[in-house]
């Protein structure tokens, strides 16, 4: 089992959050054209109690990808044909050449919230755990690369997000009797999830369990995590900062693209800029209106650092 919680996200600003999500969101842009370009069968699966912020992670993810190319699977209740050809239901959902699925809650309904809520028999739990390994290392080895998380929200967090999805006049559709009775049965449902834990975490595929008490450090960590855990091109370095600030040396020219350039990469940078000079133009002189070499010099500057800043945007590198 991997617990993944960065500390560099621990003191995080609504704007260093939204930077931070920009970053994330182009890597995974790029992590996203190596899946359509070499065919690959990638597969995330989020659980979680109620209100853990399962969808709103996957929302995250998938705000600036390529529609065609992915998919959100959310079973809802399944259907008597499903609930008899559980695995079987899922083969047919799972993701095809080229394809990114994003599950909203998976074929691990099975192992946790049925159960405990009574939605399945013993038999089917049992059959359930029995094979969904080797169910798994089946589709691995035949090239389904794999995630699977886990949201981990205390129950004084779940109760504050009912209350407030009560009380919203656009979210209150997310609460439904059904999500209120299985709060009541919480104890129940970490006995399922333990057992779910000690069955199929291994080696090869782990569970990865984040904290989603701070929703928008659980989003942040869960899109770091895909982004680490495969190689794509151009793929930029995920190093945590071992710095608060640092100081910016470069040309006054150069200075704004550059700052830009630090801070979209939610760097906090101190400017400090160098080869300027000050000039006294209190007094204009007839001669600075005629044209000169050293002004075209530095009017080509001007115009190359312009011109750099709108590239810089185009491509993404600065906001």
């Amino acid at each position: 089992m991997i617990i993944y919680n960065r500390t560099s996200y621990k003191e995080l600003t609504l704007k260093s959050y939204q930077k931070e999500k920009r970053r994330l969101q182009i890597e995974l842009l790029k992590l996203q054209e190596w899946v359509i370009d070499s065919g690959q069968r990638l597969a995330i699966v989020l659980e979680g109690r109620d209100a853990a912020g399962k969808g709103a992670t996957i929302k995250r993810f998938i705000e600036n990808l390529i529609p065609k190319t992915m998919r959100v699977v959310e079973l809802g209740v399944p259907t008597a044909v499903q609930n008899r050809m559980w695995f079987k239901t899922y083969d047919r959902l799972l993701p095809n050449k080229g394809e990114i699925v994003f599950f909203d809650r998976s074929w691990y309904t099975r192992g946790l919230i049925q159960p405990a809520m009574g939605y399945c028999t013993e038999r089917q739990y049992k059959y359930f755990m029995k094979n969904v390994n080797k169910w798994e290392k089946t589709h691995i080895k035949n090239g389904l690369l794999l995630i699977k998380f886990y949201l981990s929200v205390s129950k004084e967090n779940q109760q504050q997000r009912f209350v407030f999805r009560q009380k919203s006049p656009l979210k209150y559709w997310k609460l439904s009797t059904n999500d209120l009775k299985a709060a009541k049965e919480w104890d129940l449902f970490t006995h399922y999830k333990e057992q779910v834990f000690s069955n199929s975490d291994t080696n090869d595929n782990p569970w990865v369990v984040i904290n989603s008490d701070n929703k928008m450090i659980a989003r942040l960590n869960a899109m770091r995590y895909v982004l680490s855990s495969l190689e794509y091109p151009d793929k930029k370095i995920l190093k945590d900062k071992q710095f608060d600030k640092i100081l910016l040396v470069t040309s006054a020219f150069h200075m704004p693209r550059a700052l830009a350039t630090f801070r979209t990469a939610g760097i906090d940078a101190v400017p400090s800029p160098s080869s300027y000079s000050i000039v006294d133009y209190t007094r204009p002189r007839l001669l600075d209106w005629i044209p000169s070499v050293g002004n075209l010099v530095r009017m080509q500057a001007v115009i190359h650092e312009n011109l750099g800043i709108l590239v810089y945007r185009y491509r993404g590198w600065i906001g």
